[in-house]
């Protein structure tokens, strides 16, 4: 089984937060942050509503399409924390411990037209 779902961003202007935004949010004040991430997470599960429930084990690669070279690669990438919280809440994964992800890949490429997060699940036995 090959599954895969593009997350896009919300506008140009408005990228996925990275670790820094996160971070930030979380030091002004929780409900800031608490706040701010659940509005990525309405984000993520309104993006995912096509996606057929996954009830196997899976491998997850995903390819971040950033608008340039501005955010380095590991900042982009903690957006994924956000988007399994999501696909859990919005049932397309069971859980997102061990027992359902065996693990994740990343690639990073430019896309300054269509920004988001393409993401592939496969099912493994790893």
């Amino acid at each position: 089984m090959i599954r895969s779902i593009f997350i896009p961003w919300v506008s140009r202007r408005e990228p996925a937060p990275g670790m820094n935004e996160i971070i930030k949010w979380l030091n002004s004040h929780r409900m800031v942050g608490s706040k701010n991430i659940k509005k990525w997470q309405n984000h993520v599960i309104l993006s995912v509503a096509t996606l057929k429930p996954i009830d196997e084990r899976v491998s997850i690669h995903c390819e971040w399409r950033e608008r340039n070279r501005a955010r380095d690669p590991d900042n982009v990438a903690a957006f994924k924390k956000i988007v399994m919280d999501g696909l859990v809440k919005a049932g397309k994964l069971k859980d997102d411990r061990w027992l359902q992800v065996a693990f994740f890949t990343d690639t990073f490429t430019i896309d300054n037209e269509n920004p988001g997060v393409l993401m592939e699940f496969r099912s493994t036995k790893v």
